[in-house]
C-alpha cells in the first residue's frame, strides 16, 4: 500500500494527537475532581445537609427525625442515606459527575428535585458538570405540564376496608382547561388482597409496601365516583406554579419507590404531606400530625396551614341518580330501571307519558345505564346501542330539566365535622350505684356522634376504651376495650339494594346468668337491612351472632344469636337520638337469655364538644340491670 506525502505526514502525527487527547482527558478528570472537592467543601461549610429542604427531599419528618420514612434502599445513593442526610448529600453531589452514558439512570435525571435545590445552593457551573439527556423525565414533564394542584378527598365507603375512612390524593392541573386531563398523584398499599380482615391485619402492622402512582384524573374520578359511590371534595391549593413544578419533580423521584404502609399513621394521607412540604418547605405538616393519621385529619391540617384557596364538591353518580329519582313517581322509577336493564323500550311508552315525566325517565335511564356499564354489567356494544337510542329520545325534549333536579345540594365539608380522636368524662348510676367514667377513642366516629362531615349511618371505632370507678366500693374496672367496632347502616332501595352489617370485637363487661358482671372477650357480627325513616332518620334491623369468652362464664364461653333493631334520627342541627333493642339467646356454653333496650341522645355544643345521655335496661335470665349516664365528649 502506498501513501501520498500528505497521508504519511498525517500518519506520523497520529501519536502526537493521541498524546494530546490523553493529556486533555487527564486534565479534564483532574478538573472534575477539583471541582467536585470544591462543591463538597462548600456544602459542608454551609451545612446543607441540615437544611430543612434537603431533609424533606429525603423524607425526614421534622428536625429531630433520625431516619427517613422511605424504606426502599434503591432511593438512597449512599448505603447509610436512610439515617445520614450528610452522607446522602455527598453521594448525590458525587453522582452528578457520573458519565452521561448512564442516560435516564444518571442521578441528575433520577433526582431532578435534588439537583435543582443543590444547583441553587451551590451555584453550579454547569459547564463543569456532565449534561445527560434525561429523555424519560422530559416526557413526564411534557405530559403532566404542572401548573396548579388540588387536594382531593373521596368520602368514605363502608364496604371496602381500605376506604372506610375516606382517602386523599393530589390532582396536578396543566395549562389545559379540562380537569379530566389533569393527573392524579396517589399513595397506596400495593396489594390484591380482597379479604377485609386480612387487609386490616397486614395494614395495621405495616406488612404492605406503599407506592406513589400518577395516572390521568379521569381514571381516578371513574374509580371513586362511579364504582365506589363516593362523593369527592376538591381543595384548590394555594401553591404557585414554581412550587407545583417543584412538587412534580419530587414525584418523579418517588416512582417505584416504596415505604412500609401502616393503616393508622404512615398511610395514604400522611405521605402526601411530604409532597406539599417539598413544594413549599416552610410548611410544617408531617411533624404536626397526631400518632394516628386519618384522611380527614390531613384535610383539617392543610386548611389550618392556610394552604386551601377554595373548595368544590363533585357528587357521585349514585348521588346524581338519587337526586333524579327523588322527584319521580315509583312507577316511573321502575320504568327507568327496566329501560336501563333492556327489559323495556321507551318508544313504546312515549305516547302515555307527558313530557314532564318523560324527561326524568330518560335522564334516569341514561344515568342507570352508565352506572351499569361502569360496573361491567353490560357489554360495550349493547351499552353504545342503547345509549345512542336514549340520547336520541332525550333530544326530542330539549335541554331543560324538570324541577331543576340536576342541582344537588352541597353537604357539609368533611373538615367541618368533629376531629377523629375523642376523650370523654362523665358519670352515672349502675343499678343505683354511682360511678365515674373516663374514656379515650383514637378513631373515629359513632352512630350518636354528630353527622356533620361524616357518612350517615356509619360507625367506625378502633381501640375505644372506658374505665369506670365506683367510689362507694372503691372499685376501678375496665368497662370496655373495643378493638374494632364497625356498623354500616346502608339504606336499601330498589335502585341500590345494599346490605347493612356490623362487626364488633373486644373486651366488655357482661352480665352472667346469675346477675353478676364479668369481663369477657366478645365477638359480635350481624347482617340486616336499613331504610330511610319518615322522621327523618334511619331504621334498621339485623340478625346477629354473639360469642363470649371469659373466666367468669360457665365453661369459659357462651355462644348465641338473635336480633337487634333501632332507629336513629336528628332533631334540628344539634340533637340526635338513637333508640335500640335486642334479644339474644345463648344455648351453648353458659346458657342464658338476654333482652335489652337503650335510649341515647347526643347534643352538639361546638364542633369538637358534645354531651351524651344514655339510659340502658337489660334482663339476663330474670336479673334486671339499669344504667344511666351523662358523658362529655371532646374531639381532638
Amino acid at each position: 500500500m502506498f501513501l501520498d506525502p500528505y497521508s504519511k505526514k498525517a500518519y506520523r502525527s497520529l501519536p502526537v494527537c493521541l498524546l494530546v487527547c490523553l493529556l486533555s482527558t487527564f486534565s479534564h478528570a483532574s478538573g472534575d475532581d477539583q471541582y467536585l472537592l470544591q462543591l463538597l467543601k462548600k456544602a459542608e461549610d454551609a451545612r446543607l445537609s441540615e437544611e430543612r429542604p434537603w431533609r424533606l427531599l429525603l423524607h425526614f419528618s421534622g428536625e429531630k427525625a433520625s431516619a427517613s420514612k422511605i424504606d426502599d434502599p434503591v432511593f438512597f445513593l449512599s448505603e447509610t442515606g436512610k439515617k445520614d442526610p450528610d452522607a446522602e448529600l455527598a453521594a448525590t453531589v458525587k453522582g452528578l459527575f457520573k458519565p452521561v452514558e448512564l442516560g435516564d439512570r444518571h442521578p441528575r435525571c433520577r433526582y431532578p428535585a435534588r439537583y435543582s435545590w443543590l444547583r441553587e445552593q451551590l451555584e453550579f457551573d454547569e459547564k463543569q458538570l456532565p449534561d445527560p439527556d434525561c429523555a424519560e423525565q422530559k416526557t413526564y414533564l411534557d405530559r403532566v405540564k404542572p401548573r396548579s394542584a388540588s387536594l382531593m378527598f373521596p368520602s368514605g365507603y363502608m364496604n371496602s376496608p381500605a376506604s372506610m375512612f375516606g382517602h386523599t390524593f393530589i390532582r396536578i392541573d396543566s395549562d389545559n382547561d379540562s380537569e379530566l386531563l389533569s393527573h392524579a398523584v396517589n399513595y397506596a398499599a400495593r396489594t390484591d388482597e380482597s379479604n377485609g380482615m386480612v387487609y386490616a391485619w397486614k395494614g395495621i402492622f405495616g406488612l404492605y409496601k406503599g407506592y406513589f402512582s400518577i395516572l390521568p384524573q379521569y381514571v381516578k374520578i371513574r374509580e371513586y365516583s362511579n364504582l365506589e359511590h363516593r362523593d369527592i371534595w376538591e381543595y384548590r391549593l394555594d401553591l404557585d406554579r414554581e412550587e407545583v413544578e417543584r412538587m412534580a419533580l419530587h414525584i418523579w423521584e418517588l416512582r417505584e419507590i416504596y415505604s412500609d404502609y401502616f393503616f393508622f399513621d404512615e398511610n395514604c394521607s400522611y405521605h402526601l404531606l411530604f409532597l406539599l412540604e417539598n413544594a413549599r418547605p416552610s410548611l410544617h405538616l408531617t411533624d404536626r400530625t397526631p400518632p394516628w393519621v386519618m384522611p380527614l385529619d390531613t384535610v383539617t391540617l392543610v386548611r389550618s396551614a392556610g394552604l386551601i384557596a377554595k373548595s368544590g364538591y363533585r357528587p357521585s353518580q349514585r348521588e346524581k341518580i338519587q337526586a333524579i329519582s327523588s322527584l319521580m313517581q315509583k312507577s316511573d322509577i321502575s320504568l327507568a330501571a327496566r329501560i336501563a336493564d333492556r327489559e323495556e323500550d321507551f318508544s313504546k311508552n312515549r305516547s302515555r307519558l307527558p313530557p314532564r315525566r318523560s324527561v326524568p325517565v330518560l335522564d334516569l335511564s341514561i344515568e342507570l345505564l352508565q352506572y351499569s356499564y361502569a360496573k361491567k354489567r353490560v357489554n360495550q356494544d349493547d351499552y353504545r346501542k342503547l345509549l345512542l337510542s336514549l340520547l336520541r329520545e332525550r333530544s326530542r325534549y330539549g335541554s331543560a330539566a324538570v324541577n331543576n333536579y340536576n342541582s344537588i345540594s352541597q353537604p357539609h365539608r368533611p373538615e367541618e365535622g368533629h376531629s377523629s380522636a375523642r376523650v370523654s368524662i362523665g358519670g352515672g348510676f349502675d343499678r343505683g350505684k354511682p360511678f365515674i367514667q373516663a374514656g379515650i377513642r383514637p378513631a373515629y366516629h359513632s352512630l350518636i356522634d354528630p353527622d356533620t362531615g361524616y357518612v350517615k349511618g356509619a360507625q367506625i371505632q378502633f381501640l375505644d376504651s372506658e374505665l369506670r370507678y365506683y367510689p362507694r366500693q372503691e372499685h376501678l374496672r375496665l368497662e370496655r376495650l373495643s378493638l374494632v367496632d364497625i356498623i354500616s347502616l346502608s339504606t336499601y332501595d330498589r335502585l341500590f339494594p345494599r346490605t347493612s352489617w356490623k362487626i364488633i370485637a373486644g373486651f366488655d363487661q357482661l352480665q352472667k346468668k346469675n346477675g353478676h358482671d364479668t369481663t369477657a372477650f366478645r365477638i359480635n357480627a350481624g347482617v340486616g337491612v336499613s331504610a330511610d325513616a319518615d322522621l327523618p332518620g334511619i331504621a334498621y334491623a339485623m340478625a346477629e351472632v354473639d360469642a363470649n369468652i371469659g373466666e367468669g362464664l360457665n365453661d369459659w364461653y357462651a355462644l348465641g344469636g338473635g336480633f337487634s333493631a333501632g332507629i336513629i334520627t336528628n332533631i334540628g342541627n344539634r340533637l340526635k337520638l338513637h333508640l335500640s333493642g335486642k334479644s339474644l339467646w345463648y344455648p351453648v356454653g353458659e346458657e342464658r337469655l338476654l333482652l335489652g333496650g337503650e335510649a341515647a341522645a347526643g347534643f352538639s355544643i361546638t364542633r369538637n364538644n358534645s354531651l351524651e345521655a344514655i339510659f340502658r335496661y337489660s334482663d339476663t335470665s330474670g336479673h334486671g340491670k339499669s344504667e344511666s349516664l351523662l358523658i362529655w365528649n371532646h374531639f381532638f
